[in-house]
Formats: structure tokens, sequence, C-alpha cells
């Protein structure tokens, strides 16, 4: 499956004062040099942009986000940059106002490509989930979601027919990476939209890990292709 985007995040109790204490959190990330682009936007938050590695970090007062549209298991080697991730989230830990961490969440977009419009994915999709009668010409859309709770861990994944002219934009699958519309010319498939959230007592790289695999799982779980 072809990766359109994929996100961790990290949620915490909103921080007051963030906006004086975030450089020393972006510092330590500055200095590791390359191209990394940084944009400060609103209330302190700053999003930190490493174009040639297609990744980026975004960090609010209330959350954390890494960010990429290639495949994220690349980034989580214990040398990799998902690190710069989880330190810049042990110094928020550090910040004057820091309660506690909320919840831990990875969400991806994948696509199952295919040769088919969308109007003949809309029908194969229809006699694969329903009766094929649900996908006529009237039909704009059609997707299915599928929700999944194991004690604290919920996951959700939805699926339907790949719409480029519509799903770029409701999905905001376009990242500073992927920022020309080149990027999705020709792509046609099925689509899968996959949540999975948890609580948080603590944050590392195999935990990480074992969300992503998780929600690899699930969309295997939930494939009729």
């Amino acid at each position: 499956m072809k990766t359109l985007r994929a996100q961790f995040e990290i949620r915490y109790k909103p921080i007051l004062g963030f906006d004086v204490q975030v450089p020393k959190v972006i510092a330590p990330i500055q200095r590791i040099g390359g191209d990394l682009m940084y944009e400060e936007v609103n209330n302190g938050a700053y999003i930190l942009v490493f174009n040639s590695d297609s990744y980026l970090i975004d960090i609010r007062n209330d959350r954390i986000i890494f960010m990429t549209s290639s495949d994220i298991n690349h980034y989580t080697t214990t040398t990799g940059p998902f690190n710069h991730f989880i330190n810049a989230y042990d110094k928020i830990k550090e910040m004057e106002g820091f309660v506690i961490g909320t919840s831990m969440l990875y969400a991806e977009w994948m696509l199952l490509e295919n040769e088919n419009d969308f109007e003949e994915n809309r029908n194969l999709f229809a006699n694969r989930y329903f009766d094929s009668k649900i996908a006529s010409k009237s039909t704009s859309d059609i997707a299915i979601t599928f929700d999944f709770q194991d004690g604290t861990l919920g996951s959700k994944v939805t699926t339907g027919p790949f719409n480029p002219k519509t799903d770029i934009e409701k999905y905001k699958l376009k990242t500073p990476f992927t920022v020309a519309d080149s990027s999705f010319e020709g792509l046609n498939g099925i689509l899968f939209q996959s949540v999975i959230s948890d609580t948080i007592p603590s944050i590392s790289i195999e935990k990480v890990r074992e969300l992503i695999q998780g929600s690899q799982k699930v969309i295997k779980e939930v494939n009729l292709f």
C-alpha cells in the first residue's frame, strides 16, 4: 500500500506560558541542521519541517505531532528521526505548567492502488462490502467504518474508493512534502484511514511501533481486496 499521510501525536493538558518556554524545546532540534525550515504559527506553536527527509514536527501548547507522507516505519528505528520527537516531548514535560500527558494517537491514510477510475472502484467496493445495488450512479461517495476497542486501546478504520477531487481536501492529504497536485496525479484505488489511540503512562519507540503495528493489523483485517 502507498502511504499518503501518517502522523503520530501526543496530547497533554494545555500549558500556561507555553509561548515563553517553547524556544527551549525547539533549540535542540534546530541544532540538527540540514534543510530544516521552521515557522512560528500562533500562540507560540512551531512547525519544524525537514523537507529532504519528508517529515515535520508540529509543537503546540496541547499536543506535539510527527507527520510524514512516507512509510513511518523508516523513521522509528532506534536511531531514527522519531527520537527528535520523543526528546522534544521530554522537554515539554519539563515545562512549568505541564500537568499530564492525556493520550497518544496514530493516524494513517493508505491507498491500495489499482487502475480503475472512481466509478469503477465505487462499484467494486459496493460489491465487496454491500449489496451492489447500493452504488448507483447517483451515489456520490461510499464508505464503511469499523470500530474496535480493547481495554484503553481504541481503533477506527474507514475505507472506501479514493476520490482525488474530494478526498485530498477532506483528509488534508497535502503536506509540505506533497504540495504539488502532481503528487496525486493518476492515483486511483481504495483508501484506508486508520486512527488508533491509547492512554499515555509513558512513551517510547517500542510503544510507537506497537501502535503502528496495531493500525496496520486492523487495516489488514478489514481489507477485502
